[in-house]
């Protein structure tokens, strides 16, 4: 058995609940004591308590259910690259934004596959 749970999709914000089908087939909560949110890596963790064992629960898909919370929180912490992405991303869309675009050249702009390449996690 391991000790923490790595959750996907960083960055970490914060856990909501953390739920678990028990051997019965309830839906149970687990309470917060159980457990300590890490938020500082790069994958956030749910890591046991000291004298605390994780439930029993049934042998089912999705049978522990977290909701947590991911993302930069506030505009400021976005990095750099993935602000420029974005407004790249966004321009482009507007000035293309008809369905049916007639008598242009079809191009890609091809910085934009780099700038999110330091910011990927997990895919």
């Amino acid at each position: 058995d391991s000790d923490e749970i790595e959750l996907p999709l960083p960055p970490l914000v914060s856990v909501a609940t953390v739920k678990y089908i028990d051997p019965d087939g309830t839906l149970q909560t687990l309470s917060n004591t159980y457990y300590t949110v890490d938020t500082s890596g790069v994958l956030g963790r749910i890591y046991l308590n000291y004298g605390y064992s994780w439930p029993d629960i049934r042998v089912e898909p999705n049978a522990v259910r977290i909701e947590y919370v991911a993302g930069y929180g506030d505009a400021s912490a976005v990095p750099e690259d993935v602000k420029s992405w974005m407004l790249l991303r966004i321009g482009d869309r507007y000035e293309h934004r008809e369905s049916i675009v007639v008598g242009t050249i079809a191009s890609k702009l091809p910085e934009l596959g780099g700038l999110l390449l330091g910011d990927r996690v997990g895919f």
